[in-house]
């Protein structure tokens, strides 16, 4: 698997990054272990997980299950200096909760404590904190990183006039600033998003090329839109799920429906599959762009990281976008 330098930093990251929401808890610990053996033996070294996983999941150990999961592979590999590990905080864990000095620092021992480690090579706000005062976050990263306990630090989540804020703020106080983004963002357009979760935009896209900033995306196959398991008589059947009818909600619509059959066109010209190109369409971005992919079996993380070896020319990428009629 290709590397990638993030942004303007020194991090240098595989061009996929896995996904670990549910290591641990609906991926049992056998599976998870199986899944991060066959992400590095390809070159993969970019893990994503947060201290909110699996929170909602209590019936499996709840929050920090993914950071523990994660955490027993590291040491029972002793690949700890081989892996850029990723996490989050935010949420309510262990009693503290937000983006305040004290809760920052609570929850990134609580992480370290977890991983098993002493640093956290990519700390991200996980969403906004709009009850604590941006300067207090921003040198409670700072400090952390004189500290050795975190490397950099990412805002996931983060309207781009946040995002420039901060890193106005991180050079007017010559503090440490953030390296890198985490958006939604997929070759599908989404209508309708979570109060906290923030989409991408040509505009966002255009803060992170100007300012150096590496982008970091999840979902990047639209909730399972871009998977090929929906078709236009899809809309004709209602949601038999809540995340089905989320997916219509968010993501069915005349325009997707384009992307969606361009990209399965291109798939069948190029003999891969439309995960594959749904991918390599944000691999292939001219922002250094890595998509955090998650699975369900080996298998299909086998499927997907193959997206790494397909570099789409400039006339595919804009043929996928509705910019060409031929790619």
């Amino acid at each position: 698997m290709t590397r990638t330098r993030l942004g303007n930093s020194g991090l240098v990251v595989s061009s996929i990054c896995l996904g670990s929401m549910y290591f641990g808890s609906l991926i049992d610990q056998k599976d998870a272990f199986a899944q991060m053996d066959c992400f590095a033996e390809r070159g993969g070294n970019f893990i994503d997980t947060a201290n909110a996983y699996a929170r909602w999941l209590p019936e499996f150990g709840g929050a920090g299950v993914s950071e523990k999961t994660i955490g027993r592979w590291l040491g029972e590999r002793k690949n700890r200096s081989e892996i850029v590990v990723a996490t989050k905080a935010r949420a309510l864990v262990d009693g503290a909760e937000g983006l305040g000095r004290s809760e920052l620092q609570k929850a990134a021992e609580g992480s370290l404590r977890r991983l098993g480690t002493d640093y956290i090579d990519l700390y991200w706000a996980h969403w906004e904190d709009v009850q604590t005062p941006i300067e207090e976050t921003l040198y409670t990263f700072d400090l952390l990183i004189r500290q050795g306990k975190i490397r950099y630090f990412g805002l996931s989540n983060h309207l781009p006039f946040r995002v420039m804020k901060a890193l106005e703020l991180s050079r007017f106080h010559g503090w440490a600033h953030p390296i890198a983004v985490q958006p939604q963002w997929s070759l599908a357009l989404r209508r309708k998003c979570p109060d906290f979760q923030v989409t991408f935009s040509p505009e966002y896209l255009r803060l992170c090329s100007e300012e150096g900033l590496g982008v970091v995306c999840y979902s990047p196959l639209a909730a399972g839109f871009l998977t090929g398991k929906y078709n236009r008589d899809s809309k004709k059947v209602p949601g038999r799920t809540d995340r089905e009818q989320e997916v219509r909600d968010s993501f069915f619509s005349e325009e997707n429906f384009d992307r969606l059959e361009r990209a399965q066109k291109l798939a069948e010209d190029l003999d891969r599959t439309v995960v594959q190109v749904a991918l390599a369409w944000l691999i292939n971005q001219t922002v250094p762009t890595v998509p955090i992919v998650g699975a369900s079996t080996t298998k299909q993380l086998e499927t997907s990281l193959e997206a790494d070896q397909i570099n789409l020319t400039v006339e595919q990428v804009q043929y996928l976008e509705g910019g060409r009629d031929t790619p």
